[in-house]
């Protein structure tokens, strides 16, 4: 290199032009480094061109496809063309989108326009394009069929004119955010977010499309790397995110899609990038990945607040960014109301700053002098103190969002570090969650949060990898690799003792609890040992490389195999009942020991009989019966489960699984079942449900096997799950993971979260009884239903209405119940056993859409969908008082605790609240556009949330009626609220089935759990809470729950993170 040289970036723009500059082809013939820039860009240019100038086919015009008629073409990118159709059965208007043909149907190709359908099709939210359908077409082509959206594509090239178009602007950003937060919470990444895969609708709402290259966020370890640049760029390089262009962050996450977010902020502030990605490809990445955002000489400017969230959402290092897409939206949404935004909390004169600016018309020059001087002192004091309270946030928004992106085990260091922070022992959180301080509200909303329906109860760091598990109602038993047998009673998984039984020469493969046996192999022996005495029981011959053994449940036989032998033996005689020589592929035993099941390399399934000792069945177990060597990775011996008592067999292939039945062959499911390596199956004794896991996947699937649905979701296993067990009882489930992490889960159906049998109803309105537990439910087909209470399994039902039950209302301590519907007709009976006392009819246009009992159970109000409203006093039935409001329709009646007001929420959008003696009119105030679809006052009666079709909750002060608060949930439509009872805590259930709670005392976002269908009613009782959806069973969430897996899992996080640096 001679001593002159250019700029490396200079020689690579010269070489896009057709040929160098005198001075700098001199250079290049002197200096060697220079000449390698020059060519390889030269090179990169020239290959670019030709892909640019490459031939094409010709569309042969619009496709046909079945159902549709083609109205035109709306556009078409590299790999899809978009058509405007017409389906013909509902005659509604779709977009379909195909697959080019010019374009190669790969493989490749062909997964990544099935895992847009996949993806795509999981997702239902207002801010992102619904799928209505897929379709198979000739030459292997498919068909997306979305919902057709009239609008354009966001575009912000040009420059604001002026602040309210740009405050616009912020507001869609916002808007985008939240569509993105809940796919990042479905656990989708999109990866490719920009522009042009957004519409603005008619509306002015953004939607978000093209999940082409999103990826389900637990697949993201396999991904990492530095992206290449081809013609399925994952990620318009302008919005692509450091991480991706230099491969140096690990891989992208839902961060990735963060900063593209800030990349389309900025835009939408300066109408420009914030960096240059022209030219050659290695000096747009090094802009990308090292030069920082500026702001741009001239124009309009951002001011201190709005520059510090574009400066967070574009930081290079992922962990400095918004740790969520819900976080920038909030950020955005407090600068865009003027409130102190959460990215400069840490800082000492901000807030102070933004105090006295607030106040800066009734502060002179001298007093905001001293006040600055004061609240400087102040400040300094508090620094450290606001600091750390910036520091846990952002750790546990972080927590939160690794959490919703499906990484577990990362989610549960972080937060833990948190929750080990605030106290010296579980017991002093125990009643923190509903109560505490906002600090310990928040981790341990969080920490449920990621826990979800099913938490672990007890962790235990084992001192060598498991190889073997056991577990029965009384105790569960594990073998390690040391040789060692360990024994823990149930159901606190307290440790009762650990001994070696096995030398270092000897691993153990199998053990049972209740046969109280164990099977360990070295040394070209078998040996059969009792687990509780260690003594050795029998020993046989065994000289192959043992693959691995399994055990029935009562340890009276076990199946043996290597890979060119197999055989069953008789326990603890170690007398061989079966055996064959040929090449195995997989094996399994059924629960009861009566018969195997396995798998040759000819791909043919054997069913054995242990008893008559002889082959009773074989079919072929490949995908339509054709080879399993389809199956990527083919299996391997330990991934086949058989279920007699169910007549199935099960076996796990590289991600997928394959269900058939026995006596046929025929196969009853197969589907995509684990994202790590071959998939391994168990069924449960009674064959009713199994489990499946896989090395790589932190996740242990548990499914119905009567329709394959999901039942649980054991969570949080590093590197996978070594070893699962079923107690016999099926009461719990124990897994092992690779990083030697024993865990305890409870029964399926019996964890944090349960749905109540039988309970698909479409419930309107429902009651839970702390007492009794009792769930009452008014429902679609005119019924009042009880479940539960008094033992009973069967639920109670009372016909109510002809049509439909929309209303119920319980007086606990008079024992009655009152309920009604479309025909307009009250129906008064006893809750102790559904005994009608009387058929109440009530004027009003509509029917009855809403009544309640008042705290003291004198009275009870009832509102008609068309505005009437009646008091009727319960110890005669007489009316007292009644009331006719202006509204199009009433939703909702809620009483003030001390029975003073009754609260009416309206189709109008507005609130009225009338006396709770004479129903006269107190107040009526506009609170949701455009329409109010829930109210609920606070239990000591202090504020009236509401809720409604802008995504909002307000609250209100009950003695002066002004706003107190609002709380922005999504874009989304509220439609039910639920206060705990001690009154830190309110539960919000939307159309898109999402439950969230949020702290009353500063309005912040505690947690979200998804129940997959529109919430039509909440409602807590004690820490317990019951949630209402109509396409699925009433649910109960049992947030005692959380306090156990919290004491539990106390000691092994203590220990685990106490030799780890923050």
């Amino acid at each position: 290199m001679s001593r002159a040289c250019p700029p490396a970036r200079e020689v690579e723009r010269s070489a896009a032009m057709p040929a160098p500059g005198a001075g700098l082809a001199e250079h290049l013939r002197t200096c060697e480094r220079c000449r390698e820039i020059y060519d390889a860009a030269k090179f990169e240019s020239a290959f670019a061109s030709a892909l640019r100038d490459s031939p094409r086919r010709i569309e042969n015009g619009p496709p046909e496809i079945a159902g549709y008629e083609i109205v035109r073409e709306v556009s078409r990118g590299g790999q899809g063309i978009v058509y405007e159709a017409i389906q013909q059965r509902t005659r509604r208007r779709v977009a379909i989108k195909v697959l080019r043909q010019d374009y190669p149907v790969s493989p490749a190709s062909r997964a990544r326009f099935e895992r847009e359908i996949e993806i795509a099709a999981a997702l239902k939210h207002p801010g992102i394009v619904a799928v209505y359908d897929s379709i198979a077409m000739p030459q292997g082509r498919f068909a997306l069929v979305l919902e057709y959206v009239v609008g354009h594509e966001l575009d912000y090239s040009i420059a604001p004119a002026g602040d309210a178009e740009r405050r616009a602007r912020l507001e869609q950003i916002a808007e985008l955010c939240d569509a993105v937060h809940y796919a990042h919470q479905k656990g989708v990444i999109h990866r490719d977010l920009k522009p042009s895969n957004v519409i603005v609708d008619e509306t002015g709402r953004p939607r978000v499309l093209d999940f082409g290259v999103a990826r389900w966020s637990s697949n993201l370890d396999e991904q990492r790397g530095r992206i290449t640049m081809t013609g399925e760029f994952a990620g318009t390089l302008a919005y692509a995110a450091p991480e991706q262009v230099s491969g140096s962050g690990g891989p992208p996450d839902l961060r990735s899609d963060v900063y593209a977010l800030g990349v389309m902020l900025y835009q939408a502030t300066f109408g420009a990038l914030p960096y240059s990605v022209e030219g050659v490809l290695d000096s747009a990445i090094w802009n990308i990945a090292n030069a920082p955002p500026s702001r741009p000489a001239g124009g309009l400017r951002a001011n201190e607040d709005l520059w510090t969230i574009i400066h967070k959402a574009l930081s290079k290092a992922p962990e400095r960014r918004y740790q969520s897409a819900g976080a920038l939206a909030a950020d955005l949404r407090r600068y865009l109301e003027g409130e102190t935004i959460e990215a400069r909390r840490d800082s000492r004169w901000y807030v102070v700053r933004k105090s006295l600016w607030r106040h800066r018309v009734g502060v002179g020059v001298l007093a905001g002098v001293a006040v600055g001087l004061v609240a400087f002192g102040m400040v300094q004091t508090l620094s450290n103190q606001r600091l750390g309270a910036a520091l846990r946030t952002s750790a546990i928004e972080r927590a939160r969002a690794l959490g919703a992106a499906g990484s577990r085990p990362q989610a549960d260091g972080v937060i833990w570090r948190e929750l080990l922070s605030l106290a010296d022992s579980p017991l002093e959180l125990a009643e923190a969650l509903f109560g505490g301080s906002s600090d310990e509200r928040r981790a341990l909303w969080a920490f449920s949060e990621i826990q979800g329906a099913y938490p672990c109860l007890k962790s235990i760091t084992l001192e060598s990898e498991a190889t073997a598990a056991s577990c029965s109602a009384d105790e569960c038993i594990v073998a390690t690799s040391n040789g060692f047998i360990h024994r823990w009673a149930m159901p606190g998984l307290t440790h009762c003792e650990s001994m070696i039984v096995a030398d270092a020469d000897s691993r153990i493969q199998a053990v049972s609890s209740a046969g109280c046996i164990g099977l360990a192999f070295g040394n070209a022996r078998m040996t059969v040992f009792d687990i509780a005495t260690g003594q050795v029981l029998q020993r046989g011959e065994w000289r192959s490389a043992i693959a691995g053994a399994r055990m029935d449940a009562s340890g009276s036989a076990a199946v043996v195999w290597s890979d060119f032998d197999v055989s069953v033996f008789e326990l603890p005689s170690l007398r061989r009942m079966f055996s064959d020589f040929s090449e195995r592929r997989a094996i399994g035993i059924s629960h009861e020991g009566d018969s195997t099941l396995y798998v040759g390399r000819d791909d043919v399934a054997h069913v054995h009989s242990v008893k008559l000792n002889k082959e009773v069945a074989a079919f072929g177990f490949g995908p339509n019966h054709d080879s399993i060597a389809e199956y990527p990775f083919g299996i391997m011996g330990t991934n086949l489960g058989i279920s007699k008592s169910q007549n199935l067999g099960a076996i796990g292939f590289s991600r997928n699984l394959v269900v058939c039945n026995l006596d046929t062959g025929d196969h009853m499911q197969r589907f995509r079942i684990t994202s790590g390596d071959a998939a391994v199956p168990m069924f449960a004794p009674t064959g009713r449900w199994i489990t499946v896991s896989s090395a790589g996947d932190p996740n242990v699937e548990i499914l119905r096997t009567s329709d394959w649905s999901r039942l649980a979701m054991l969570c949080g296993h590093e590197g996978g799950a070594r070893v699962t067990a079923i107690a016999d009882d099926e009461s719990y489930v124990i897994t092992c993971d690779y990083n030697r992490s024993l865990r305890l889960w409870p029964r399926p159906g019996s964890g944090a979260c349960a749905d109540l049998e039988d309970s698909i109803v479409q419930p309107h309105d429902i009651s839970f009884d702390r007492a009794s537990r009792e769930i009452w439910a008014s429902d679609s087909r005119g019924f009042v239903r009880c479940w539960g209470g008094l033992g009973r399994r069967e639920p109670w039902m009372l016909r109510a209405d002809a049509a439909c039950a929309t209303t119920l209302a319980r007086a606990a301590t008079k024992s009655l119940g009152a309920a009604g519907g479309f025909d307009g007709v009250l129906s008064v009976f006893r809750t102790s056993d559904l005994f009608l006392l009387r058929s109440i009819h009530l004027e009003g246009d509509g029917g009855i859409a809403h009544a309640r009992f008042n705290p003291e159970e004198s009275l009870l109000a009832v509102g008609m969908r068309g505005g009437r409203i009646a008091l009727l006093r319960t110890d005669s039935w007489e009316q007292v008082a009644a009331t006719r409001l202006a509204v199009a329709r009433l939703v909702q009646l809620r009483w003030s605790p001390n029975g003073e007001f009754l609260a009416v929420a309206a189709a109008n959008g507005r609130c009225h609240v009338l006396d709770g003696r004479s129903l006269r009119p107190v107040i009526d105030f506009e609170c949701h556009k455009p329409r109010c679809r829930a109210a609920e006052f606070s239990p000591d009666g202090r504020l009236l949330a509401t809720t409604g079709d802008d995504g909002m909750v307000r609250l209100w002060n009950s003695k002066t009626w002004k706003l107190e608060r609002e709380i922005g949930f999504g874009t989304t439509v509220g439609y039910a609220l639920a206060f705990h009872e001690k009154g830190k805590v309110l539960a919000i259930g939307d159309r898109i089935g999402r439950l969230t709670i949020v702290d009353v005392e500063n309005g912040r976002l505690l947690a979200g759990f998804d129940e997959g269908e529109a919430i039509t009613a909440l409602q807590f009782a004690g820490d317990r809470l019951a949630v209402a959806s109509f396409e699925r069973p009433i649910r109960i969430w049992d947030f005692e729950m959380m306090a156990k897996s919290l004491a539990g899992n106390w000691e092994y996080w203590k220990e685990r993170l106490a030799d780890q640096p923050e």
